[in-house]
């Protein structure tokens, strides 16, 4: 998975670990970690540290979760929800 600026200038890239396996779309937390849908059915959104480590996975019936919106108030490392608003 690749970050990048806005002008296009690569940030950083992270090798995903076992568990994520067709990364589709990725939206970076204040805790540091990112959310990922995977591009999968059944699909499959998890939340990746910026090593690449898996913390926990969601599979909510979705098929191919593509887009992933997260609250203003999002997510941190010891209160993860498990229920994540995909698009």
């Amino acid at each position: 998975m690749q970050e990048h600026r806005t002008n296009g200038e690569l940030v950083r890239e992270i090798s995903l670990r076992t568990g994520v396996t067709s990364p589709w779309h990725a939206v970076q937390l204040s805790s540091g970690h990112y959310v990922v849908s995977q591009n999968s059915s059944p699909g499959v959104v998890s939340v990746v540290r910026a090593d690449g480590q898996v913390v926990c996975s969601f599979g909510m019936g979705m098929k191919y979760p593509t887009s992933i919106a997260v609250k203003k108030n999002d997510l941190n490392g010891s209160n993860i929800n498990p229920f994540l608003s995909t698009t």
